[in-house]
């Protein structure tokens, strides 16, 4: 993607990152949002505290802890959620889920089985493609639970660009989302893009970043706002956890 894109994410993914010890959905430790340790953020119209930000007048809901990261078939389900058509779903969305997240379970956890097609569970040509082999050695040790580390991550961003490159995928995308091209960035249409990536999440704080982005992002039109927007979101890593 774009420098402009990167440039953005440096400053902002910490409003959508999880920890595993995580303190909140969406407060991290990002130092651009020291604000929120003042319970009364006036300027934003909130409540905030350590759970996050609330509506003066509105009743606090019960913070959800997400500590638990996901595998790499949890993560390909969430892409093949995201960016496939229900109805018909996208032979080059398989590839690209494939090439990035199942082919590198070594990366992000959770062992291969007996159904599973055979090039998804080969990581790096390990074994010399001898899949019975991988079944009972390769994967025998690793946990069926994800973990975090920097591998895992280049290989879900770069699954995040080849994706949103494409832009018949993108738009599918922002159609799961009910968003069209020309959709306006309200508060209504920016909330369906993010929930579309964490659709637990009900809290206003992500959603008003998302917008104050959205009016940062520089676009030819309103489609290609809308597209570097959801490779926004898709970067940051917080919807990998439950």
């Amino acid at each position: 993607m774009k420098v402009t894109i990167a440039v953005i994410l440096v400053g902002l993914l910490g409003v959508f990152s999880f920890q595993n010890c995580a303190q909140s959905s969406f407060i991290g430790a990002n130092s651009s949002l020291s604000s929120l340790d003042n319970p009364h953020h006036g300027e934003m119209g909130f409540h905030c505290d350590h759970t996050g930000c609330h509506d003066y007048q509105a009743p606090k809901q019960e913070t959800k802890y997400y500590t638990q990261i996901g595998n790499a078939s949890y993560v390909a389900s969430v892409f093949e959620e995201v960016f496939n058509n229900a109805k018909a779903p996208s032979p080059e969305v398989t590839k690209i889920v494939k090439e990035k997240i199942l082919k590198n379970r070594l990366f992000f956890g959770g062992k291969c089985h007996t159904h599973d097609d055979r090039d998804s569970c080969i990581a790096n040509d390990s074994y010399n493609n001898n899949y019975a082999e991988i079944l009972s050695n390769g994967y025998a040790s690793l946990s069926q639970h994800g973990g975090a580390n920097s591998s895992r991550e280049g290989y879900r961003l770069q699954a995040c660009d080849e994706l949103i490159k494409n832009k018949d995928i993108a738009i599918m995308a922002l159609s799961n989302a009910s968003i069209t091209p020309n959709s306006p960035f309200d508060w209504e249409h920016v909330g369906r893009l993010f929930q579309l990536f964490y659709p637990e999440i009900d809290d206003r704080y992500p959603v008003q970043k998302l917008g104050e982005i959205s009016e940062s992002l520089e676009a030819e039109s309103k489609e290609d706002k809308w597209i570097k927007l959801l490779s926004v979101v898709c970067y940051s890593s917080g919807w990998q956890y439950y």
